[in-house]
């Protein structure tokens, strides 16, 4: 038991300090419940070394991905270019030394060109202030989704639901026009986000 605890601390010291991924639970919990039925000696005793790591925040997670809602929208240009404000803090971030004064988050700057809505992570300190919202390196474009929910009140009372980037409703339900903007989201992939805090 000494020997176990003795690894689990070595285990989160070296999580700390180098750029170690995260072990998904989901993925601890399928190896668990195979080793309830296998024949090793030792079954018992990784059941209860996985257990721990299961349950220690610095060496795994059950974040998938995340939905976050927009905070804000501000209009740049009518009709044409948009800021979404988006309060997020990436479980990457660590401590943070701005939080007393302004919210960790994001800016997407949309923008319509060409008959096509294009979506920016806004990067730039500049486009930051007076938002109370700032940004840190570890957010990346790469990681998000940015989509919009629909609706729509149809004649027989009923409520149609729909989310995406693509506006396929336009397509494949084309007799429904004047859909309403419920929210705008981003889905945010924070599977493999790095333990160590962002140099």
């Amino acid at each position: 038991r000494e020997e176990e605890q003795i690894f689990l601390t070595t285990l989160q010291n070296i999580c700390t300090d180098k750029k170690l991924q995260k072990v998904s639970g989901q993925y601890l919990d399928i190896i668990i419940a195979a080793l309830n039925y296998s024949n090793l000696s030792q079954s018992d005793q990784l059941i209860d070394l996985l257990n721990e790591i299961r349950n220690k925040d610095k060496l795994s997670t059950f974040h998938e991905n995340v939905i976050i809602k927009r905070d804000k929208r501000i209009v740049v240009t009518e009709d044409t270019e948009i800021k979404h404000l988006f309060i997020f803090k990436h479980p990457g971030t660590g401590t943070c030394t701005e939080s007393g004064t302004s919210e960790c988050g994001f800016i997407l700057r949309g923008k319509v060109q060409d008959d096509n809505a294009i979506a920016t992570l806004c990067t730039n300190s500049e486009e930051y202030s007076d938002t109370e919202i700032h940004l840190h390196d570890i957010v990346s474009a790469n990681e998000m989704y940015f989509y919009s929910v629909f609706s729509k009140t149809i004649s027989d009372g009923n409520e149609i639901r729909v989310a995406g980037r693509w506006m396929w409703e336009r397509y494949w339900l084309s007799d429904i026009t004047d859909w309403k903007v419920e929210q705008s989201c981003v889905a945010y992939k924070v599977t493999d986000y790095l333990v160590a805090k962002p140099e």
